[in-house]
């Protein structure tokens, strides 16, 4: 066997495991039915579960034994988008430092086992999402440079209509440490995000290795969308027509989007000052208030930041509120502009500091009661030192005692009242004002406090200065 024997076996079942737990961290849904309430994170469970895995992998005759089981494991427990996830490539970049240095061959050979079992599974990744459906028809997939081409939901509808296929996988491929919050969007819009390291043309080299083998992971594709304006994609092209694919080259000339269909070598394109067009005001309310209540769902939260909603709708229709601002209303800014329409939304600004929106569907006294809780929040972002952190407190405990009518509280009950009021943690804000300490030792060096400790309990009173 081409694996260094004991400590090798050892070595890649625990490998094995941790990527389980990262998965069942990072993608829960992943887990057929009864592997998802196995308990991953116990160590006992992650002791048995290792050894019996060395048990098994020790009896392997050979590296082709030995990668089988460890595929047969691995679809017995996680439905197919394990797959052909960047979780699976990981695993096999680490079980390949144990194989023996001196058989270079048998790093050909782990792939091609690796791309024998792909095939054999094929037919359970046949490029569904859903892990309960073992769908055959043909379909069409979507490759995204996320990094060089902006896809949004307009020109993704567009590229659908050139499908003979309906389009039922899309991959974005993407640094999305440096993209900002559009993770979220391509997530929403039911793609795939593989992340790449930072540097040129990483996305592009990730797509190439990817999509080099569809036909491999999904031999039920008949198309394939590649959109980037990279042409460092053309051989991924040449290689996916070999495949007997109908690829279709998305990318962007200037102002227009080009698309290019290599079975009748035709290209036809689509201007993007046609999607520039500003929207009637009626649409454009309905279409803010669509966000708002997007985003209220995500955040359970009445009130959003407007930042956060014109960032929403830059994605989702490639316009600025600005420009739809100074198209309506050209002497007005943003918050005047929603002043005017008061019968659809409230907004607030606390001082010169953010601006929040909401949608005028609840009762007029909890705005009120909303808008109290924003300046709260807010206020909290000015807890940025000690002297300021202390007369909170202080403010806190003085309310609680003369509410208690006792001379002291435990220190709990000003924690709890502190999370109320300032919606974050005092720990937090001790850990963002960097002090080398926790809640408990940080309220014994304030003078204005007095500790004492009743069994396991911390009792806090005001200390009074003469």
């Amino acid at each position: 066997m081409a694996i260094d024997e004991d400590f090798a076996v050892e070595s890649i079942s625990n490998c094995l495991y941790q990527t389980l737990v990262i998965i069942r961290g990072d993608r829960p849904g992943w887990f057929k039915d009864k592997a998802r309430d196995y308990p991953w994170e116990d160590l006992n469970f992650q002791t048995k579960f290792v050894n019996q895995l060395v048990v098994n992998l020790g009896q392997a005759s050979d590296l082709n034994e030995a990668i089988e089981l460890l595929i047969k494991l691995l679809q017995s427990l996680l439905f197919p988008p394990f797959f052909v996830s960047i979780h699976f490539t990981n695993l096999l970049a680490q079980i390949r430092p144990h194989l023996q240095p001196d058989l270079a061959v048998e790093e050909v050979r782990l792939k091609d086992i690796v791309g024998h079992n792909r095939a054999k599974i094929s037919e359970s990744i046949s490029g569904d999402r859903s892990p309960n459906s073992s769908r055959k028809e043909p379909f069409a997939i979507l490759l995204l440079d996320a990094e060089n081409l902006a896809l949004d939901c307009q020109l993704e509808q567009i590229l659908i209509q050139f499908c003979q296929y309906p389009l039922k996988i899309k991959f974005a491929f993407a640094n999305w440490h440096s993209l900002g919050k559009k993770d979220w969007d391509f997530h929403n819009r039911g793609y795939e995000l593989i992340h790449v390291p930072q540097g040129k043309n990483s996305a592009d080299l990730k797509m190439i290795a990817f999509g080099s083998s569809l036909s491999v992971y999904y031999p039920q594709a008949k198309e394939v969308f590649i959109c980037s304006s990279d042409t460092d994609l053309n051989p991924l092209s040449t290689k996916l027509e070999a495949d007997n694919l109908i690829v279709y080259r998305v990318y962007r000339r200037k102002d227009k989007i080009l698309i290019f269909n290599s079975r009748d070598r035709t290209t036809k394109s689509y201007s993007l000052i046609g999607f520039q067009d500003i929207p009637l005001l009626a649409d454009f309310i309905l279409a803010v208030k669509a966000i708002v209540r997007s985003e209220q769902k995500r955040t359970k939260k009445n009130w959003i930041d407007l930042d956060r909603i014109a960032n929403c709708f830059k994605i989702q229709f490639n316009l600025s509120l600005e420009r739809i601002v100074a198209h309506y209303f050209p002497e007005q800014n943003i918050k005047a502009f929603f002043d005017r329409f008061k019968n659809d939304f409230v907004i607030h600004q606390l001082g010169n500091k953010k601006i929040y929106l909401t949608i005028f569907e609840i009762e007029r006294d909890e705005v009120k009661t909303k808008i109290s809780q924003i300046e709260t929040n807010l206020n909290a972002e000015t807890l940025n030192n000690i002297s300021k952190l202390e007369t909170a407190l202080l403010a806190i405990v003085n309310r609680l005692i003369e509410r208690s009518q006792f001379k002291s509280i435990p220190i709990a009950d000003v924690a709890n009242e502190f999370k109320k009021v300032y919606s974050i943690s005092v720990n937090q804000v001790i850990k963002k004002i960097d002090l080398r300490s926790n809640y408990t030792k940080f309220l014994q060096k304030c003078d204005r406090f007095k500790l004492k400790k009743v069994g396991n309990v911390y009792f806090i009173s005001v200390e009074n200065k003469k």
